[in-house]
C-alpha cells in the first residue's frame, strides 16, 4: 500500500465515491478531498502552505526595501493566501494538490487545454471555483460526478452533460482548472470508517443510480435533517448547530450565499 495516498494494493479495487459535506467556510479542502477520493487534506496542512507562500511574498516585497510605501503597505495587509473566516487562495489549493498527489491545475481556457474544452470527457477531473467557492468533478467507476461539497450527495453526470454542465459554471462565474496528473485511485471504506464524523460518507456507485428519495439512508451520525427545508438550510442547520429560523435568517441577510451565512452564523 502506498501510505501517502493510502493506494490499494494490486487485485484490490474500490467501488465507492467519497464525498466531504461542507463544514464552516472548508470548501478548498473538502474539494481537495472529494477530488482526491480519500481523507488526505487538512486544514492544518493548508494553513501551513498559506503560511510558507505568505513568507515569500515578504521576502519579495522586502527586495524593494523595508522602508518602501509598497512594503508598508503590504504589511498592513491580511494575509492573501488565507481569510479570516478559512477561505485558501488558488496558490494554496495549487501548492496542496502538487504536494498530496503531483497534480497540476490549468485553466481550462489555455491555449494548451484547446483539445481538452473542445471534448472535456478527454480529462479524468476538473476543479471549478468561484469567489470563494470550490468544487470538483472527476470520473469514477466510468462515470462522471459532481462532488460539490454544497450537496447532499455526489451528483451523477451523463458523459453528454458534462460538456454542458461545464459550460453552465462558466456562465455562472466559476473558473474551470483541467486536472494534470495520474489521479489516484478511490480510498476504501474499511480504511477510513472515522469520517463519518466529519461529515463524510463512502457512496457505493448503484446507490447513485438511484434518486435522492429512493436510495438507502446514511448512518444515524450522517442522518439527513428532516424533510420540507431547502437544502441550503437543513445544511446550515447541521454544519453550524443552529435552528431553522437563524439558518433562514442568515440565507436572507447574505442573498442566498451559503458560505456568507455561514460567516455570519460564525461571527
Amino acid at each position: 500500500i502506498n501510505a501517502e495516498y493510502g493506494e490499494p494494493a494490486p487485485n484490490r479495487m474500490s467501488n465507492s465515491v467519497y464525498h466531504e459535506r461542507q463544514e464552516a467556510a472548508l470548501c478548498g479542502m473538502h474539494c481537495i478531498n472529494n477530488l482526491l477520493q480519500a481523507p488526505l487534506c487538512t486544514v492544518d496542512q493548508l494553513a501551513d502552505i498559506a503560511e510558507e507562500l505568505d513568507a515569500l511574498e515578504r521576502i519579495a516585497m522586502a527586495e524593494s526595501g523595508v522602508e518602501s510605501a509598497d512594503y508598508l503597505k503590504y504589511m498592513a495587509q491580511e494575509s492573501s493566501n488565507v481569510a479570516e473566516n478559512g477561505n485558501f487562495s488558488i496558490q494554496v489549493i495549487k501548492n496542496a494538490l502538487e504536494r498530496l498527489a503531483g497534480l497540476a491545475c490549468i485553466p481550462i481556457n489555455s491555449p494548451e487545454m484547446t483539445d481538452v474544452k473542445e471534448n472535456p470527457l478527454g480529462a479524468g477531473a476538473f476543479m471549478c471555483n468561484h469567489d470563494s467557492h470550490w468544487l470538483a468533478l472527476r470520473q469514477l467507476h466510468g462515470s462522471w460526478y459532481d462532488l460539490n461539497s454544497l450537496s447532499t450527495r455526489p451528483t451523477l453526470l451523463s458523459d453528454t452533460y458534462l460538456g454542458m454542465y461545464l459550460q453552465q459554471l462558466t456562465l455562472e462565474g466559476f473558473t474551470v482548472f483541467v486536472i494534470q496528473g495520474a489521479l489516484p485511485p478511490p480510498s476504501f471504506p474499511e480504511d477510513n470508517a472515522w469520517v463519518s464524523a466529519r461529515n463524510a460518507r463512502y457512496w457505493e456507485a448503484n446507490e447513485l443510480l438511484l434518486p435522492e428519495a429512493l436510495a438507502p439512508a446514511p448512518p444515524p451520525d450522517v442522518q439527513e435533517p428532516a424533510s420540507g427545508q431547502s437544502e441550503m438550510v437543513r445544511m446550515l442547520m447541521d454544519m453550524m448547530n443552529v435552528s431553522a429560523e437563524q439558518a433562514k435568517f442568515a440565507l436572507e441577510a447574505s442573498n442566498g450565499d451559503c458560505e456568507e451565512a455561514a460567516n455570519l452564523l460564525m461571527g
